[in-house]
């Protein structure tokens, strides 16, 4: 994999200085190998993946590398802290608003000018289907 672009430096509320990275398919799948998540702690499991993703892709805390275990990553680190970070991260690289309206229009563009795999027109099938 070719090098990331690494952000920063990021101040954080306490003073503390970090860089970090974009976000990969393969960050996911590790963190996602390490934590358990079931019925039971599915919101819990979920939240303990975005954590470790964020905390994989930092490159930088105050000139330092981080832990290697991104599972101890912020456990020192001020709450406020954590939380601008986290807030700063989904911004760059999460699904914000604008995003999700920008994905809404492209799936309805698709929807209604496409041609399916068996080569009938969506619009053809729409028109069939009215009358």
């Amino acid at each position: 994999m070719a090098d990331q672009k690494v952000y920063g430096p990021l101040n954080l509320p306490s003073g503390m200085q970090v860089y970090f990275r974009r976000p990969t398919g393969l960050d996911r799948a590790n963190v996602m190998d390490t934590i358990e998540i079931n019925d039971e702690q599915f919101t819990k499991g979920s939240i303990q993946v975005e954590n470790g993703i964020r905390a994989k892709c930092l490159v930088k805390v105050n000139g330092v590398d981080p832990d290697v275990n991104f599972k101890n990553v912020f456990n020192s680190w001020d709450d406020g802290d954590i939380q601008f970070y986290t807030e700063v991260f989904v911004q760059m690289f999460g699904m914000t608003e604008e995003k999700r309206a920008s994905a809404k229009q492209a799936a309805a563009f698709l929807l209604n000018s496409s041609t399916s795999t068996d080569g009938s027109s969506s619009m053809a099938e729409s028109t069939t289907t009215a009358g």
